[in-house]
């Protein structure tokens, strides 16, 4: 909802940020408090993410939480997402959620671990997830392979003892 005030931006309620990874591009979207809050959550995606696009829109609206406090949870929020292979960041109000797909454990817990560093008065949570598995035919089928080759080399090997002796020198 958004109030309109003769002085300034809009008020917004609530007060929304997302930041989204696919691929080698971020997308941030939604609001910020100020045109140098804008371009700071620019400049330090450009820093996170050096080798990605970063585009979209984040129109300047009242409502936030202090400035610098939010500036410090986006930072946390865009070094998280650094972290999954995609995803988002999304914020409401003070309350930021990472979701996306980590390619390890580590990987992971790191996420879970800057979810919870936010700034004094905001919260975060991670709702992160590994990689799908291989189907367990696929894996079956390696090993069925692995297996096959293992008894052609030891019907290989026995055919060619069998037509030596072998003898040790004493």
């Amino acid at each position: 909802t958004a109030v309109s005030f003769d002085d300034g931006p809009p008020v917004i309620t609530p007060y929304g940020w997302k930041a989204e990874r696919t691929d080698n591009s971020i997308v941030l979207s939604g609001y910020a408090p100020s045109e140098a809050a804008r371009e700071a959550v620019f400049q330090v995606a450009a820093a996170r993410f050096p080798d990605s696009t970063i585009s979209g829109n984040l129109e300047i609206a009242s409502g936030a939480p202090s400035e610098d406090a939010w500036l410090k949870a986006v930072s946390v929020g865009l070094q998280a997402l650094t972290r999954l292979e995609h995803g988002a960041v999304n914020a409401e109000d003070m309350q930021f959620t990472a979701i996306g797909v980590a390619n390890n454990k580590v990987r992971m817990a790191l996420v879970h671990q800057l979810m919870s560093s936010m700034p004094a008065g905001f919260n975060g949570t991670a709702n992160v997830t590994l990689p799908t598995p291989p189907p367990q035919s696929e894996i079956l089928n390696g090993q069925d392979i692995l297996f096959a080759k293992t008894e052609v080399c030891e019907n290989e090997f026995r055919a060619l003892i069998a037509d030596h002796n072998i003898t040790f020198a004493y």
